[in-house]
């Protein structure tokens, strides 16, 4: 996550510079945003028509546009006219990838439409999003604490700017509580049959009592869930993003149940498995990896399994840039699927150069002896995947391999990289 920075151009041009006086205002207008309505506008800067006003005022009404930090430029002219004066806001919104969407997964104590009533109320020109940098966002954020403190939650909460990983583009607002303990009681799944139970209760043991993170529960339900519905025949069922109930307060702890509703779909039985693609390595060598029974459930789990050894089959004899994709066909009124497996070899690659990194001559050249890959034999990476574990280092290090391929030589050069492991402290 990344802290707001604010790009921002103040312009105020007052056509009169002497603000102690005052004068009735006879026009009020705002203009040029495509983004807020002009209501919306002039409810945040305060002014009044038909009131009299100082000219400061008029300065000070222009500064609240500016401090909600949705304007790329904030203008303003107040001219002379019969009786009193004219007051207009001259504003230039922000590009449109400046407006953030708001992710309110941390807040677990509200729903959505809870704090969106709030900020609509509060904020006149929240549209649902909220500007990068200060302004509205921080207001934005004392609401949410304001909110809080009802609940009996007492923290301090920062508006921040969030990418959905390191590196990729800032996407939304999310708030971000100090000191604040959210832990898992319990799960729900909704549309779950009872044979699934068990199994369900034993692969999400291990998160009752850990800390409730909402994007968590997309990795839980892909690793652990889904493939048991996958053993089971039921190759297509998927859960909705994760959902909070029986949230509990006590001492500023607090304590959820998850819900994940699930699609538990149909039981599909395996009619047949056709490999198509194949050009140096032989059909029935591929086929010989599928063990799946047809004419029966298809447990997608092994089935997997064996799609994998096709490609590590292809792998064991250099085919360094091989695929392999199985495309499920579905029947689902006779409750069946069939696969067809494409295969892509690619040229096969040869070992390059071996070089060995962190360790003393003698240790590499014990590394060197005991690799059996020779230059310009075919590349072998499954045996490459499993040299590390296999290899006995005289004590504890970290140690991790890099393959760098040449396309134009179709060679492999591995470098093994090893460093001392640090003990945790």
């Amino acid at each position: 996550m990344m802290h707001r920075a604010i790009i921002l151009a103040l312009l105020l041009c007052p056509a009169v510079v002497v603000s102690a006086q005052e004068y009735k205002i006879l026009e009020l207008n705002a203009v040029g945003s495509q983004r807020y309505k002009t209501s919306e506008i002039l409810r945040v800067a305060g002014l009044e028509l038909n009131k009299v006003t100082q000219l400061s005022e008029v300065r000070n009404a222009a500064q609240k546009l500016v401090s909600t930090g949705v304007f790329l430029e904030v203008r303003y002219s107040h001219t002379a006219d019969r009786d009193g004066m004219k007051v207009e806001f001259q504003l230039k919104d922000k590009p449109a990838d400046q407006y953030l969407k708001c992710d309110f997964s941390n807040l677990v104590w509200f729903k959505a439409s809870e704090l969106l009533a709030a900020f609509h109320e509060k904020l006149p020109l929240f549209d649902g999003t909220l500007p990068a940098g200060d302004g509205e966002a921080d207001a934005a954020a004392a609401i949410v604490q304001e909110m809080l403190e009802q609940k009996g939650v007492h923290t301090h909460v920062s508006a921040i700017d969030a990418s959905p990983m390191m590196g990729k583009p800032i996407q939304s607002v999310t708030f971000e509580l100090e000191e604040v303990s959210v832990t898992i009681a319990g799960f729900k799944f909704p549309g779950m049959t009872v044979d699934y139970q068990n199994e369900f209760e034993k692969a999400v043991a291990g998160q009752i009592g850990k800390e409730y993170i909402h994007i968590g529960m997309n990795g839980l339900t892909t690793d652990r869930l889904v493939p048991i519905y996958r053993s089971h025949g039921r190759l297509r069922a998927n859960f909705d993003d994760a959902e909070i109930a029986d949230v509990q307060v006590s001492n500023n702890k607090t304590t959820l149940t998850v819900v994940l509703p699930v699609h538990e779909g149909l039981e599909y039985t395996l009619t047949g498995v056709n490999i198509a693609g194949n050009r140096d390595r032989s059909k029935e060598e591929m086929l010989a990896q599928v063990k799946s029974p047809t004419g029966k459930l298809l447990n997608g789990v092994q089935f997997d399994t064996e799609v994998r050894k096709i490609k590590g089959l292809l792998d064991d004899f250099g085919y360094f840039r091989s695929t392999v994709e199985a495309k499920p066909v579905y029947d689902d009124v006779a409750k069946s699927v069939s696969y067809n497996i494409e295969v892509f070899e690619g040229d096969r690659y040869t070992m390059g150069k071996l070089e060995v990194e962190g360790v003393s001559a003698s240790g590499a050249e014990l590394i060197r002896t005991s690799w059996k890959q020779r230059e310009g034999d075919f590349y072998n990476k499954t045996y490459t995947m499993q040299f590390l574990g296999q290899f006995q280092f005289s004590k504890a290090v970290n140690a991790r391999i890099e393959e760098s391929p040449d396309d134009k030589t179709h060679t492999v050069d591995v470098t093994i990289v090893v460093r001392s492991a640090t003990k945790a402290k």
